[in-house]
């Protein structure tokens, strides 16, 4: 997910990041998943702020880039009965 520049710090990426969690939930996702360029701490920053956690990374050869892959958990796991 990206805004242009003349769009950045306005709340934009917010409200369809909103939109795009309302539309998971609604539809029983239990996890949303993204991926960041290493280093690309604009992104880190959002992604963490909404509840996002890096997991792990990877490269990803096609950039030639480490990117780091972050989680939000929307379901949380049950306690075990057993």
């Amino acid at each position: 997910m990206s805004v242009g520049e003349a769009w950045e710090r306005k709340g934009l990426g917010s409200l369809v990041y909103g939109r795009a969690e309302e539309f998971g939930r609604s539809k029983r996702a239990v996890l949303v998943q993204c991926t960041i360029r290493e280093g690309n701490e604009a992104s880190e920053g959002f992604f963490e702020t909404h509840g996002f956690a890096k997991v792990s990374r990877v490269f990803y050869a096609p950039t030639g880039n480490n990117v780091g892959v972050w989680h939000k958990v929307l379901s949380a796991a049950r306690e075990s009965t057993k």
